[in-house]
């Protein structure tokens, strides 16, 4: 019951329409795929081991582009109508005071600007930039209000 034969199109048609409707997950997606009787045409474990391989093959790759494609047609959301939801959602846990929900729509906004990264930054590494004369004096009045006593030998 394994892959047996070559990939037909409509197989890798079935395979990418399975996909797309279970949520993205590839082995489900496999599991869903049927025969003509309705028995299922991948072996359980040649859909656990092996069966994430079928989704590199070009023709399926394309059938779950077409279908993405057209869905994102369908549904015309825009990542704007998104925030604009957002925002909405935000106004009225405010005014609802629902702090848990004020948190979640922070939270994804914040994700949407990716606020929320796991990547080091080194600013050691940052040059800083060079200052007009009249920028300087600006930096060097600002510091000296800063420092208790007003240190006159901060350059």
């Amino acid at each position: 019951m394994a892959s047996c034969g070559r990939l037909t199109d409509e197989r890798a048609r079935a395979i990418a329409r399975a996909y797309c409707s279970n949520g993205y997950d590839k082995t489900n997606g496999l599991r869903s795929v049927v025969k003509d009787d309705g028995t299922q045409y991948y072996s359980e474990s040649y859909c656990i081991s092996l069966g994430h391989k079928l989704y590199s093959n070009i023709r399926v790759k394309a059938e779950i582009d077409r279908i993405m494609a057209d869905n994102r047609a369908e549904n015309k959301l825009t990542v704007q109508q998104v925030l604009d939801d957002l925002d909405d959602g935000l106004q009225k846990a405010k005014t609802k005071q629902d702090l848990n929900a004020i948190a979640r729509f922070c939270e994804l906004r914040g994700k949407h600007l990716a606020m929320f990264t796991d990547r080091h930054i080194d600013v050691t590494d940052a040059i800083a930039p060079e200052l007009s004369p009249e920028d300087q004096e600006k930096v060097r009045a600002a510091l000296i209000r800063l420092v208790p006593g007003g240190r006159k030998d901060i350059a």
